[in-house]
């Protein structure tokens, strides 16, 4: 490659790691205002730490393909808090699981939260909510 090419690159990795948690935070503020968080807290604070363990304890299928019973945990989650907390309630804990022990011995850190992946979450969330609660209900 050329050394442009590189810079170039470089760069937009560069404003994709600034932009990602920027729209992660903003997500995560707007739903904070829209809806409540999941009561009683303690079932949010037990499905995020099945989530996270989950999360941490993938298996690897092939080369680059990982497999994590941690979706269902998110879908569960959304059908136990319902519709006026499913969306944040899962938002978050998806956010709180972000850092893999990899990054953290790695020190990949700040690659990691930069692939603000609560937006995947997101949308399982809002299809499992669809799926437990039709609109019209």
């Amino acid at each position: 490659m050329v050394p442009n090419e590189l810079a170039r690159q470089h760069r937009a990795k560069i404003r994709m790691a600034i932009a990602f948690p920027l729209v992660g935070i903003a997500i995560l503020t707007v739903l904070f205002v829209v809806q409540d968080f999941p009561q009683p807290f303690w079932i949010w604070g037990l499905l995020t730490a099945t989530f996270i363990f989950f999360e941490w304890n993938t298996v690897e299928v092939n080369d680059k393909l990982f497999a994590s019973p941690s979706v269902m945990v998110i879908m569960t989650a959304a059908v136990v808090f319902g519709p006026e907390s499913a969306v944040l309630g899962c938002t978050a804990m998806a956010a709180a699981g972000l850092i893999q022990p990899e990054d953290i011995r790695n020190r990949h850190v700040v690659p990691a939260i930069g692939q603000f992946r609560s937006a995947d979450y997101f949308v399982v969330v809002v299809h499992s909510r669809g799926v437990a609660h039709p609109v019209g209900d």
